[in-house]
C-alpha cells in the first residue's frame, strides 16, 4: 500500500463560501484518494497549521477562527495541502464514515452561516442540541452543515444517517405568520404550512409584522422557523439516532458515578442491546431518558423479562410513571385525558391474540379507521392535546395499532397514572366498530393482523 505523501505548497490564502467542514481533525482514511487543507500560520519563531477541510472551501467556524488567531497576532503564510493515495482495504466500510446528522442549506440560505452576518445558525445548533438533550436525556451529535447547489436557493433538507429525513423553504428578507385560515385571511402573503406541526401559515413581508400580531397570529423569523423544524424532526427520530454505540457512551458516563448500576450491561454486549431497544421503545413514545439509574435498575430487577423487550419496557414506564405524568398536566395541575368505554375496551382486549411469534391484536381495516375517527373526534374537540388512558393489557398494543395516526398522542395504562395526580376525563371513546348485523365468525374472517413487532 502506498504510504502517502506529504507536499507543502504555498499559496495566498483565499476566503470562499461556507462548505463542509469536520470540527475536528479527522485524517484520512484507507483507500481515499485526494488532500486535505491547511492554512499556515507563523507568529515570531513559531507556525502552526489550521485544518481547514477537504475540500476547496472555507467554512465559517474555520474562518471565525482565523480571525480570531490574526488578532492573536499570527500571520497567514499560505495554504498546506497534504495528498494522499491509498489501497483500500476489503474488510474497511466506508459507510462507517457517514454524519449521522446534516442539514443542507441552498444558496440563498447561506447568510445564515456567514461568519461576517454573525452566523447566526452555529451558534442557536448548538443551544438546540443542549436542549433537545436536557428533555430526552440523550446526547444529540453535532449538526454537518453543508451547502447544496443542487437544492433550490430557499430550501433546506435535513438528513440523519445521510437520509433524506425532512426538507422545507425559508426565506430570509419575511417572517412566517401562524394562526387559523380566518387569522390569516386577512394577510398579504403566500401561504404555505409551517413545516414542524403542518399548521396553516404565511410568509409575509417585514412591513407586515405588526398587522399579523394583531390579528392574533404567532410570528417568526426564518432562522427561529428553520431551528422548530430541526428540533422536531430531530426529537421524532431520537429512537433511530440512539445507536449501540451512543447507548454503550451513556453508560460509561454514568458509571463514573454509578459503577455498579452500569457494570453487568458494560460487560456484556447482549444485554447493552436490549438496554438500547428499552431506550428506543422509550424514545419512540417521547419518553424522555434522564433517569438512567432507575431504567437500568429496574431492568437489572426484571432480568427474567429481558427475552421480552416489550414487556420489560412497561416494567420501565411504570417504574418511571410519575415523571411521564407529571410533565404532561396543565397549569392548574390536571392532566387532561380521554378514555375508552368499558365495553369497547373489552372488544379490543378480546382481538388480542398470543401466537408462539408473540402477540398480535386483530382488527379489521374498517374497524381501525373506524377507531381512529372515534379518537380524532375527541382530540379534535378538545383545546389542547389530551392524553388516553386505556386498561394495561391494551395500552401498548393500541399505541402500535394507533401511534401512526397521532404520532403526538400520549398512551397511558391505569397502572400508570400515580393516585395523587388529579385528572380531568375530558371524553370517552365509545361506539362499535363493526356494523350492525355482522356475526363474529363474518367479522373474524375479514380481520387482519396488527403486529406488535413490526415497530419496534
Amino acid at each position: 500500500m502506498d504510504t502517502g505523501k506529504i507536499e507543502e505548497v504555498v499559496y495566498p490564502v483565499r476566503v470562499l463560501t461556507t462548505g463542509e467542514f469536520k470540527s475536528e481533525f479527522i485524517p484520512w482514511s484507507l483507500g481515499d484518494r485526494g488532500q486535505q487543507s491547511y492554512i499556515k500560520l507563523r507568529k515570531k519563531d513559531e507556525s502552526a497549521y489550521l485544518y481547514s477541510g477537504v475540500g476547496a472551501v472555507l467554512q465559517a467556524e474555520v474562518q471565525k477562527a482565523l480571525m480570531r488567531l490574526v488578532n492573536e497576532g499570527w500571520h497567514t503564510e499560505g495554504e498546506v495541502h497534504i495528498s494522499f493515495e491509498g489501497n483500500k482495504d476489503p474488510d474497511i466500510d466506508r459507510l462507517l464514515d457517514r454524519d449521522s446528522i446534516s442539514l443542507e442549506l441552498g444558496a440563498a440560505l447561506l447568510p445564515l452561516v456567514d461568519p461576517y452576518q454573525g452566523a447566526p445558525l452555529l451558534e442557536r445548533l448548538n443551544m438546540l442540541r443542549e436542549e433537545i438533550s436536557a428533555e430526552l436525556g440523550i446526547v444529540i451529535s453535532s449538526v454537518k452543515l453543508k451547502d447544496n447547489l443542487r437544492l433550490e436557493q430557499n430550501q433546506y433538507l435535513i438528513r440523519l444517517r445521510e437520509s433524506p429525513s425532512a426538507y422545507g423553504e425559508l426565506y430570509l428578507d419575511r417572517f412566517m405568520a401562524i394562526g387559523s385560515l380566518e387569522q390569516l385571511g386577512a394577510l398579504p402573503g403566500w401561504s404555505v404550512l409551517e413545516p414542524s406541526y403542518r399548521m396553516p401559515a404565511k410568509w409575509i413581508e417585514v412591513k407586515d409584522r405588526e398587522k399579523a400580531e394583531e390579528a392574533g397570529c404567532m410570528v417568526q423569523g426564518a432562522l427561529n422557523v428553520l431551528l422548530t423544524h430541526v428540533k422536531s424532526t430531530l426529537v421524532a427520530c431520537s429512537r433511530d439516532i440512539l445507536g449501540l454505540q451512543e447507548t454503550r457512551n451513556m453508560l460509561e458516563r454514568l458509571g463514573s458515578t454509578y459503577p455498579v448500576v452500569v457494570e453487568e450491561f458494560l460487560s456484556d454486549l447482549n444485554k447493552l442491546r436490549k438496554v438500547r431497544k428499552v431506550l428506543q421503545n422509550l424514545l419512540a413514545e417521547r419518553v424522555p431518558v434522564r433517569d438512567l439509574v432507575t431504567i437500568l435498575e429496574v431492568i437489572g430487577d426484571n432480568q427474567e423479562d429481558l427475552k421480552n423487550i416489550f414487556l420489560m419496557t412497561e416494567h420501565v414506564r411504570r417504574a418511571i410513571s410519575r415523571q411521564i405524568c407529571w410533565s404532561l398536566v396543565d397549569r392548574e395541575g390536571f392532566l387532561k385525558a380521554i378514555c375508552i368505554n368499558q365495553a369497547l375496551e373489552q372488544a379490543l382486549i378480546n382481538s388480542l391474540k398470543d401466537t408462539s411469534g408473540g402477540a398480535y391484536l386483530y382488527l379489521e381495516q374498517s374497524e381501525e379507521e373506524k377507531l381512529v375517527k372515534l379518537i380524532r373526534k375527541h382530540i379534535d374537540e378538545s383545546e389542547t392535546l389530551p392524553v388516553l388512558i386505556t386498561d394495561p393489557a391494551l395500552r401498548i398494543y393500541l399505541w402500535n395499532l394507533i401511534g401512526g395516526h397521532f404520532p403526538s398522542l400520549v398512551i397511558l395504562s391505569t397502572m400508570e397514572v400515580p393516585q395523587d395526580l388529579r385528572i380531568q376525563i375530558i371524553g370517552e371513546v365509545k361506539g362499535s366498530l363493526t356494523e350492525q348485523g355482522e356475526s363474529d365468525e363474518k367479522s373474524l374472517k375479514k380481520k387482519r393482523s396488527k403486529k406488535f413487532w413490526d415497530k419496534k
